[in-house]
């Protein structure tokens, strides 16, 4: 970089400045670190840096330790792989030729290769089409901003990897599905269902594993909504993510005639119809697109049924969705877990019995502990069937942040349904706003 500025009689740059710059075409480079007037000299400085980074960029270039071993892994998966970079093809391929490493590859598209450079979108999608592959089946993982910036507007999946010089506080305004410390956290996180695995673990076996969650703190919880909230007999209640419509029921016989319960589960509704005797009504729909008009006095979730989605922007999504389908004065109960305790009591790993069947657990924090995984194994007559759960732990300041931003005012917290107060040893967090008359 300074060769070139050297020769262009421009002042030379600190490293730690140049290396903010990774991941920016060189024109962009050149402006940021010499000023915006420099631009119109992007060609020459162009020109010069390639002369030199040829000489001695590929030989220079080393690859981090865990490379190879988190590529045989992606392979190993059936990952196909690909590059989409700003620096030029040919020296891409010398460098992984050298490592023996350039066969893991199925595309490579460099700076020579596209018309413009990230954040323009183009080579992105280049790649996902030379893949033969489409833009919601890929994951683009980088180690800038530039690259989240990349993904966003190609309408892809993000992750961060921080490697390279970008601390992560960088990455805090951008959308991404995990951050890695190494690359080689890539491989196991790949590994984990996260997406959707919703939408197989709530069966007749989950009923079966969790018998408890049938009926255990329903009243108790029911009737904290219903006095924190106003709730009066007459009100169109959304008992949201319902389930085996638990909390439905004992709001009904609490004398809330008009309940709606929603969830996504089709096996979680045939156990309420079952429970319920068509006292309500119950549909089948997605809480991040609700099939529902702004009608309802009150939304209540109860049970942690948020974080599920592997993006922030889809779970802000159901709290919007939730502020859609309120009326003007709606009320809410927002209850989820309590972030600061799952992550400090968390319990590695449990094994117990229902009957005849035994239920292994393993719980491991992933993305630098914004999320908990747990791996469930369930053992009846010598078979084992593996399901997981993946929950997104959002902090208070987040899930107010994105409450307000949805155009919601949580009015009280709490840290049970005793009304305590909420503290970082709190039971759960449960965010309220009451029905206005």
């Amino acid at each position: 970089m300074n060769y070139a500025f050297e020769r262009m009689g421009l002042p030379s740059v600190p490293s730690a400045e140049i290396c903010r710059t990774i991941g920016l075409s060189l024109p962009d480079t050149l402006a940021v670190l010499q000023g915006e007037k420099y631009r119109t000299r992007g060609e020459e400085f162009t020109r010069l840096f390639v002369s030199r980074a040829d000489q001695i960029m590929a030989d220079m270039s080393v690859i981090y330790e865990d490379v190879p071993e988190t590529l045989r892994a992606l392979r190993s998966q059936n990952y196909r792989l690909g590059i989409v970079s700003t620096k030029y093809r040919y020296r891409i391929e010398r460098i992984l030729g050298r490592e023996n490493l350039l066969h893991y590859f199925d595309v490579i598209v460099g700076g020579e290769d596209v018309p413009n450079h990230k954040p323009d979108p183009h080579g992105l999608l280049e790649a996902v089409e030379k893949l033969k592959s489409e833009k919601h089946r890929i994951l683009y993982v980088g180690d800038s901003v530039t690259d989240a910036e990349t993904a966003a507007r190609a309408g892809i999946a993000f992750a961060a990897v921080l490697s390279g010089k970008t601390p992560i506080e960088a990455f805090e305004g951008h959308e991404t599905v995990a951050v890695f410390q190494y690359l080689h956290e890539l491989p196991e996180f790949l590994a984990a269902p996260v997406i959707d695995w919703w939408a197989e673990w709530f069966n007749e076996e989950y009923l079966q594993v969790y018998p408890h969650r049938n009926v255990q703190s329903a009243e108790r919880e029911s009737r904290a909504a219903i006095e924190w909230m106003g709730l009066k007999s007459q009100d169109l209640v959304l008992d949201l993510c319902c389930g085996t419509g638990r909390h439905t029921s004992w709001l009904v016989g609490e004398g809330i005639q008009r309940v709606v319960g929603l969830d996504y589960s089709e096996t979680m509704l045939d156990a309420a119809r079952s429970r319920l005797r068509q006292k309500v009504l119950l549909v089948r729909g997605d809480m991040r697109s609700l099939p529902l008009m702004n009608c309802f006095d009150a939304v209540l979730m109860f049970f942690t049924s948020f974080g599920y989605f592997p993006t922030d922007c889809e779970n802000e999504r159901v709290i919007f969705e939730i502020s859609r389908v309120l009326r003007p004065g709606g009320g809410f109960l927002f209850d989820y877990l309590n972030r600061e305790k799952v992550i400090r009591n968390l319990e590695p790993e449990t094994i117990r019995n229902v009957g005849e069947t035994s239920i292994r657990e393993i719980r491991r924090l992933v993305e630098n502990g914004r999320r908990v995984f747990k791996e469930i194994f369930i053992t009846r007559n010598g078979e084992i069937r593996r399901y997981s759960e993946s929950v997104r732990l959002y902090s208070l300041e987040e899930l107010m942040r994105m409450f307000i931003s949805s155009g919601l005012t949580p009015e009280r917290l709490y840290g049970d349904f005793d009304g305590a107060a909420y503290t970082n040893d709190s039971e759960c967090l449960i965010l309220v706003s009451p029905v206005r008359r």
